[in-house]
């Protein structure tokens, strides 16, 4: 149910999360949030977005040395974009046009779901997720400020 959310607080939550996985593997994490208004979303729902983009940060950092992890935040005209960077390999030619697509996953065991799932819930709070960098494995989720619906 679409209620009053701080995404920030959301991001911090989901970085609390994973901060355990991210100390094990040596992931140094540089979080960057902006001046972000409250605004209309599922909680449960943007957790899920945000969740799933931070583990797949995380499997594409394996084995990277000096892993670092980016995750942004700010306010782009009545859009709040999120941006989760990570300075894995990047999202290789022969992968970025299917990584939306379902089933599609180049994790072992992975179900190839998340991805798309985290799109159809970005499209179903107006907004947009796309890979913004793949040379960086950056992926934007961009949702409408929605203030006073």
């Amino acid at each position: 149910a679409f209620e009053p959310v701080s995404l920030n607080e959301i991001l911090a939550k989901a970085i609390n999360t994973s901060s355990i996985l991210l100390q094990t593997r040596g992931i140094r994490l540089d979080l960057k949030p902006g001046d972000i208004p409250v605004t209309k979303a599922d909680p449960v729902q943007i957790s899920q977005v945000i969740d799933n983009l931070i583990q797949n940060a995380i499997h594409a950092l394996e084995g990277t040395r000096d892993s670092l992890l980016i995750i942004e935040s700010g306010l782009k005209g009545k859009e709040i974009e999120i941006s989760v960077t990570d300075n894995g390999t990047g999202i290789p030619d022969s992968v970025v046009r299917k990584i939306f697509d379902p089933f599609f996953t180049t994790k072992p065991g992975g179900s190839g779901i998340g991805l798309v799932l985290s799109r159809e819930i970005a499209e179903a709070h107006g907004g947009t997720l796309d890979a913004a960098s793949v040379e960086h494995g950056e992926f934007q989720l961009v949702l409408p400020c929605v203030q006073n619906a």
